[in-house]
């Protein structure tokens, strides 16, 4: 297995985040999806075998129960991988049930019951979804939430539930989207360079090998600054990121739209091309020239790896004999 077939996300809309990690096992978009279809079948539960109850249970329920039961089920089961399209399966059915349930509710406490359900689904999608289809399913939620109280409740009713329940929904997912994106700005951003950090380029190339679908030609360039601990010890650390944040603006002036960069720490830079290892080599030397300060490069063919870490070890490797060649016999000269 190579490194564009081991590539793949936990979630196609969750590559822009940081907070995804596993729980039971489970990856994050599955494990709170499973959440909350386990607490809904426990609510209706509850409420199907609830004794004295004054309105008894409807078929909507027990069939809503049994099959948010086995979704769940589904979604904790170690022994196979949760295709996304179901995560999205879920939402679309979850909006369905909330329709029926609604449709049938005989107290106000089924209607504001079920019409917080948007807003726990609303949160997920805005979490985990990317914005188009975080959106979409949220104006499905909103909708069929909707059809339910109108058509089953007299106006005035159906209007004191479903505006707030709406706005809710909508006011939620909008905060959650941009606290996320934030968390995501600082997880995956160099603050003072702007340039990726290091997880920000294994989320990015996680994502694009995704969703290439096909093995691409890429490579994997190490750059470290040469003597940049003389240059921080002698002017001093704002001069030094000052001559960080110009050596990530002179790469991306001399990279091309579809190449990344990244700062991964102190003063070494990862950049990936979508060029074979000979190709890649020479645009690198070429950008090395182009610096304001000596650098020293490695370069790896990525695709050869199975894991990230691995390509980048073999592209430092490469960097310390370029380093130490120099320090031998001076800069190489350009190809």
């Amino acid at each position: 297995m190579r490194i564009v077939d081991w590539l793949r996300p936990a979630f196609s809309g969750a590559e822009h985040i940081p907070i995804d990690r596993p729980v039971l096992g489970m990856r994050g978009p599955v494990w709170t999806m499973a959440l909350i279809t386990a607490t809904k079948s426990i609510g209706l539960f509850v409420v199907v075998l609830a004794p004295g109850h004054e309105h008894p249970a409807v078929p909507a329920q027990v069939f809503a129960c049994v099959s948010l039961l086995f979704i769940t089920i589904f979604l904790a089961n170690p022994w196979w991988a949760v295709p996304t399209w179901f995560l999205h399966f879920c939402v679309t059915f979850g909006a369905v049930l909330i329709c029926i349930l609604l449709l049938q509710a005989k107290t106000p406490g089924n209607l504001v019951g079920n019409a917080l359900s948007v807003v726990a689904y609303s949160a997920y999608v805005a979490i985990w979804f990317p914005l188009g289809q975080a959106i979409e399913h949220i104006v499905i939620l909103i909708g069929a939430a909707g059809i339910g109280l109108f058509l089953a409740n007299p106006i005035d009713t159906a209007v004191s539930v479903w505006v707030p329940t709406a706005g809710s929904a909508v006011l939620l997912a909008g905060v959650i989207y941009l606290l996320v994106r934030q968390i995501h700005s600082l997880a995956t951003r160099d603050p003072l360079t702007r340039a990726l950090s290091r997880a920000g380029l294994q989320a990015t190339v996680d994502h694009r090998a995704a969703g290439d679908g096909r093995e691409v030609m890429c490579s994997l360039a190490v750059i470290d600054l040469d003597d940049f601990k003389a240059l921080n010890d002698s002017l001093g650390h704002a001069a030094g990121d000052a001559m960080l944040g110009t050596v990530a603006e002179t790469m991306r002036a001399s990279l091309r739209a579809g190449d990344i960069i990244a700062r991964s720490g102190g003063d070494e830079f990862l950049i990936v091309l979508a060029l074979p290892m000979d190709d890649a080599i020479r645009v690198i030397a070429r950008i090395i020239g182009e610096l304001p300060i000596g650098a020293s490069y490695g370069v790896a063919p990525l695709r050869d790896f199975r894991r990230f870490d691995e390509a980048v070890a073999a592209a430092d490797a490469a960097m310390y004999v370029d380093k130490g060649h120099k320090e031998e016999h001076g800069p190489k000269p350009l190809r």
